[in-house]
This record gives structure tokens, C-alpha cells and sequence, in this order.
């Protein structure tokens, strides 16, 4: 009964929201509306349980001083000195801004730009060529990379045209099958979930 009742709310609120999405259903339009709007507060409160449940973590690694538990009083610190500033200040106030241009996105595009060197390391990786699909792949980004950079446009002044018809014809067909394969990955768990299959939500077990 403690996973049975929830799986069929589950599968309620869910049918009402498809049903009225695909079908246009007058009677089942408010309903879904409701539960629309109450998703967003469950997933507001899922943020604020996340909040805490960080808290929680970090103050534990900081009173028993586990490894790098200066790096979580640091998380802490800024944690609580944006919430308070956030509710003191809304976030369009001047300084929650200031802190946030000054601060956070320097330290955030420092952080996505460490990703360039994974990136190169993986390349490295991915263009040593020892079968054909790997010399393809090789091939290709090379035409890509100088199409996009001056000294290809000088030594060739088709490699633009190259690289940009790789990139909207091959790599796009190739995405595009990722995106549909993905698609259909989650309209299946989606399923699974409403149906009452999938209960790995409730920790585990049956």
C-alpha cells in the first residue's frame, strides 16, 4: 500500500496531463492544469529538500574535518550568503548583481573552461586512427576545424563551405538520430513510471 498509492496517483495525474495534451479534452483541461501548476510546486520543494540535504552533507564533513572540508565551509558560507542576500535583497537588487557578475560567473566560465582540456585529452584519444571509422571521424574534423579557422581559409578558400556542409548534413542527420533515439528512451521510462513498472524512485527493491 506504501508504493501502491502512490504509483496510482501517479498514473492518474499523469494520464489526465496526456490525454488533455493530445486529445483536447474540455472536461480534463482544468484538472491538468492543476496538476501542471502542483508539479511545480513539488519541484520547487525538491529544491528546497536538495538545499538542505547539501547543508546536512557539508556541515557533517565539516564538524568531523573529513578531506577537503575547507572546500565544503567555503560552499556553506556562500550558500548561506546568497540565501540571506536573496531574501534580504531580491535578486535583481543591486548588489545580489554585483556579487553575481563579479563573483559567480567569472568562477563558473573558469570552471566550463577547464572542459577545453578534457576536451583535448579526449580527442587526442578519439583521433588516433586505427579503423576506418576513427580515420573517418579524423577526417572530418579536421575539415571542420579548418573551416572555422583562418589559416584553413588561407590555404583553401572552400574549406568554410566543407566544414559548414559537414556540420548541417552528416553531423546533423547524426544528432538528430541521438535526439530521437533519446526521445524515445524517455517516453518508455516515462512509461514505465506511469504505468508502475519503474519503482527505482522509492530506493530500490520491488
Amino acid at each position: 500500500m506504501r508504493k501502491t498509492i502512490p504509483v496510482l496517483i501517479t498514473f492518474i495525474a499523469g494520464a489526465i496531463v496526456l490525454v488533455d495534451f493530445f486529445f483536447k479534452v474540455p472536461l480534463l483541461s482544468g484538472s491538468s492544469q492543476t496538476a501542471l501548476s502542483y508539479s511545480v510546486v513539488i519541484a520547487a520543494f525538491a529544491s528546497a529538500l536538495g538545499g538542505a540535504n547539501l547543508l546536512r552533507i557539508h556541515l557533517n564533513k565539516v564538524r568531523d574535518q573529513k578531506e577537503s572540508w575547507q572546500l565544503s565551509l567555503v560552499l556553506l558560507a556562500v550558500m548561506v550568503f546568497f540565501l540571506v542576500l536573496g531574501v534580504y535583497q531580491k535578486p535583481s537588487g543591486k548588489d545580489y548583481q554585483f556579487f553575481w557578475n563579479n563573483l559567480l560567473q567569472p568562477l563558473s566560465a573558469t570552471l566550463f573552461s577547464t572542459n577545453a582540456f578534457f576536451i583535448t585529452s579526449g580527442a587526442y584519444r578519439a583521433f588516433r586512427i586505427k579503423t576506418a571509422e576513427a580515420a573517418v571521424l579524423m577526417v572530418a574534423a579536421v575539415l571542420v576545424m579548418f573551416g572555422n579557422i583562418g589559416v584553413g581559409r588561407a590555404l583553401w578558400s572552400e574549406f568554410p563551405a566543407v566544414g559548414s556542409w559537414i556540420m548541417r548534413v552528416p553531423n546533423a542527420a547524426g544528432m538528430r538520430g541521438i535526439t530521437i533515439g533519446a526521445a524515445l528512451g524517455a517516453i518508455a521510462i516515462s512509461l514505465r513510471v506511469l504505468l508502475g513498472f519503474e519503482r527505482s524512485h522509492f530506493g530500490g527493491g520491488e
